[in-house]
């Protein structure tokens, strides 16, 4: 039962960080071959409504177990802050270096920019560190009295949405909050059919992928967590039914060497099958991916052997 548990969860991870690396391979093909298509279009949505709040939703599942550790939070800054400093200013040291070929260009001002405002995907693993902190601070609270907190806090995300992170902050937390009381949902999720989890789903990300193509930001904010743990919870069902897959299991234990990696690859790729003309938005899509999965996974062996996979992935 243990073992099946850790299977589903290290399947939605992979689920999550392969749709993030497809997102940020068409991201560069929309930019660069001005690419708009569904696959674009499908992607985008998909990672943006699904794919974070299924990352941010996974965990929140150990945020409980978390908060009874001694150094709870110099863990997260070793396993979270570390990391995001790290490869913030690796990746904009080499956007400036190679500022004739990236898509989003970079000057010195980040390195200092970056305390307080996350660029690039590098945001995930600043707003993962804060959502932990602001779990153990309303943790004492009554239920009641963290939903309060937290709706108001959406609240002032769309009142305020330039102050500090406060825009984007709460709706993907909520997803965060819901993973911390999975052990109270998970039973109805195993009675629930797949077919109905999908027929929940499927309206709920069509409403945010429309509301997404269309720039209506209040509806899309409110839709983001509606429609993310919707679709998290049809494919949590979906994982709990298929078979082993050592390899999908394989990439679940390693999204972070390859979220955090898989940019210095793919645009590179892309950049490299341009030059060369080939233009096919396929060729393009699979090398991207496979170029974002496998080339972290090598760094990470690496770092492994050199015994500085800790301070450079947290893990």
């Amino acid at each position: 039962m243990i073992k099946k548990r850790i299977d589903w969860i290290d399947y939605l991870k992979a689920f999550s960080v392969i749709s993030v690396v497809a997102f940020h391979v068409m991201d560069g093909m929309h930019y660069e071959a001005h690419y708009s298509g569904f696959i674009y279009v499908l992607t985008t949505t998909l990672t943006k409504g699904v794919a974070l709040s299924a990352f941010f939703l996974a965990s929140g599942l150990f945020a409980n177990s978390w908060l009874k550790k001694e150094k709870k939070f110099l863990l997260k800054v070793k396993a979270l802050l570390v990391p995001y400093f790290i490869w913030s200013i690796v990746y904009g040291l080499l956007n400036i270096l190679g500022s004739s070929y990236v898509n989003h260009r970079a000057d010195f001002s980040f390195v200092y920019t970056i305390l307080v405002s996350p660029k690039w995907h590098f945001w995930f693993l600043y707003y993962l560190f804060w959502y932990f902190v602001f779990f153990a601070a309303i943790q004492n609270l009554r239920q009641r009295t963290q939903m309060l907190v937290i709706g108001s806090g959406f609240i002032l995300g769309l009142v305020f949405p330039n102050f500090w992170i406060l825009n984007n902050f709460f709706p993907y937390f909520i997803a965060f909050y819901v993973g911390t009381y999975f052990k109270e949902i998970k039973d109805q999720i195993q009675r629930d059919s797949l077919l109905r989890l999908a027929l929940m789903a499927l309206p709920l990300y069509a409403a945010y992928s429309y509301c997404l193509q269309m720039n209506y930001e209040l509806a899309t904010s409110i839709l983001i967590p509606l429609a993310g743990i919707t679709c998290a919870f049809f494919f949590i069902k979906l994982f709990m039914q298929v078979p082993h897959m050592r390899w999908l299991q394989y990439l679940g234990q390693r999204t972070m060497p390859i979220y955090l990696l898989h940019v210095f690859f793919t645009a590179p790729t892309r950049i490299v099958l341009l030059k060369l003309n080939i233009q096919n938005v396929g060729i393009n899509v699979l090398v991207g991916i496979l170029a974002g999965l496998v080339m972290p996974l090598l760094v990470y062996v690496v770092a492994q052997k050199l015994k500085i996979n800790k301070i450079l992935f947290g893990s």
